[in-house]
């Protein structure tokens, strides 16, 4: 049983259907209404016919909360999309004068006659008009009948349009827990244990597999949606426990300028990250302003904070150094008492960030001689 807001788009134009314009609207609707939480059960596309557009209108009106169209609402004798909508509810078109007032000064604006105005102000007798301009900036109303928002096809007209309306279709839905991963493995060779997570949790978690046949990074990106984040989380953990080990990689390669801006992103999205990260990276270029990039070595035990500080640190200096990049010096410190995991997770790093390991054996001296010098670091051959 759907309990989400459900949306329904219908794209409205024969040049869209012969391939005269690309759709980029459903796209943009897609992705805004999925990012507030409503499910987008349908798109269709269908020509500017009166019969077809009231055929679609009032069968999708029934099936879905919203019903969002695009097109035809413009001056000429192929913009029937008003008149689709007022057969679907069997309702007749009327002038609507506030929408003409509106109307006509955008009309003035474009050069346009009084007859085009008229035209566009004739609307379904039960239309609601949503003013998406100001008086600084006359704007095409929105008009909606009954749970059917007709928006125009100009995409910059309906992007902005949406982005003020955008609260009426988001008002009882919750935002999606999502988390992608990407694996460094063909799709085939994952088959079965996606199949078995599917199994595992198809109550609460929708998994998506799709490859990407010309990325040179990784070879899948698998998709994971909830509705709770403990649902995500744990999915995640059981993806992550069953496939190949060190498969999972970040969406772009550690050297690359959008892993930088990528993180940079996610700090806009989750304010708890924004800082730390933002005060990180300062700290880094304050650092690398006083020394050379030769003269800084890290710490570095595969710990995750240590793990942090190395990927911010590679990050900014991919950026700093696109063309060539120094290598980042790392020391660490071999224990007897290691895992056989840190040495492979530590070979597993040298090798994704390209360092320069530098390592001593931990020495072990009684407690009287504790404070004498430790051995000179030495390159580890790897």
């Amino acid at each position: 049983m759907e309990t989400r807001p459900t949306a329904s788009i219908l794209i409205i134009g024969d040049e869209i259907l012969k391939g005269q314009t690309k759709d980029s609207n459903s796209h943009f609707l897609c992705r805004e209404l999925y990012a507030s939480g409503v499910h987008v059960l349908r798109v269709s596309v269908i020509p500017d016919d009166i019969d077809v557009i009231a055929k679609e209108v009032l069968e999708h009106s029934k099936k879905f909360t919203f019903v969002l169209t695009s097109g035809g609402i413009g001056p000429t004798h192929d913009d029937v999309t008003y008149e689709g909508v007022a057969k679907a509810f069997g309702e007749k078109l009327v002038l609507n004068k506030d929408l003409q007032a509106i109307v006509m000064q955008l009309c003035l604006k474009l050069g346009l006659d009084d007859g085009a105005a008229l035209k566009m102000s004739h609307v379904p007798e039960s239309a609601e008009i949503h003013n998406t301009g100001n008086s600084r900036i006359p704007f095409i109303p929105i008009v909606s009948v009954k749970n059917v928002f007709i928006f125009p096809g100009i995409p910059s007209y309906l992007e902005l349009a949406f982005m003020k309306l955008k609260s009426i279709f988001c008002q009882k839905a919750m935002p999606y827990f999502t988390q992608n991963l990407y694996v460094q493995v063909n799709e085939f060779d994952i088959t079965e244990i996606l199949n078995k997570a599917v199994k595992e949790y198809k109550e609460t978690v929708k998994f998506g597999s799709y490859p990407d046949l010309d990325n040179d990074y990784y070879q899948v990106k698998l998709t994971l949606e909830a509705d709770s984040k403990s649902s995500l989380i744990e999915a995640e953990a059981f993806l992550r426990s069953h496939l190949p080990q060190n498969s999972i990689v970040g969406q772009y390669p550690p050297n690359s300028p959008e892993a930088l801006q990528a993180l940079l992103d996610i700090g806009k999205v989750n304010q708890e990250l924004a800082k730390p990260v933002k005060d990180s990276l300062k700290v880094l270029e304050e650092c690398f302003k006083k020394y050379s990039p030769e003269g800084v070595c890290l710490s570095f035990n595969g710990g995750k904070d240590c793990t942090v500080l190395l990927h911010l640190t590679y990050l900014y200096l991919a950026k700093e150094y696109p063309e060539n990049m120094p290598k980042l010096k790392v020391l660490y410190v071999h224990s007897k008492q290691s895992f056989p995991e840190i040495e492979e997770f530590l070979n597993l790093s040298v090798q994704r960030y390209n360092l320069e390991l530098l390592s001593y054996e931990q020495p072990h001296y009684q407690r009287a001689y504790a404070t004498q010098p430790l051995p000179t670091p030495h390159k580890l051959n790897l």
